[in-house]
């Protein structure tokens, strides 16, 4: 797994320190074991689109959104295959803190297929 988050700010909003353009994303999917996944940060869900719409990570079928109402970024997973129906929260069930059908998920969060 990489997880890459990497920003800075120019007039005091967040911008990607490094392009999320097909040279990068490229290099990223190289680093990747093939059935790894990738998790970038985006400011926007428009930048994050822009960049699934490249498919620009080699072997990689399945691209989530991961948002909360509390931010305005877009977190994408770049999966090695798409995923059925539900599967993702299959696998959270048994983690109560990450289950959002459980009160005692305090970590409001949504999955959006891209």
């Amino acid at each position: 797994m990489i997880i890459e988050d990497l920003f800075g700010e120019r007039n005091g909003e967040p911008v990607r320190a490094i392009a999320a353009d097909a040279d990068w994303m490229r290099a990223l999917g190289r680093a990747l074991a093939p059935s790894g996944i990738l998790v970038m940060n985006f400011p926007s869900l428009r930048e994050l689109r822009a960049c699934a719409a490249q498919a620009a990570v080699p072997n990689h079928a399945g691209i989530l959104r991961l948002s909360t109402p509390q931010n305005d970024n877009a977190v994408g997973v770049f999966l090695p295959r798409k995923l059925k129906n539900g599967e993702l929260q299959r696998c959270l069930r048994p983690h109560p803190e990450l289950d959002t059908g459980r009160r005692s998920c305090r970590l409001r969060y949504r999955l959006q297929r891209l």
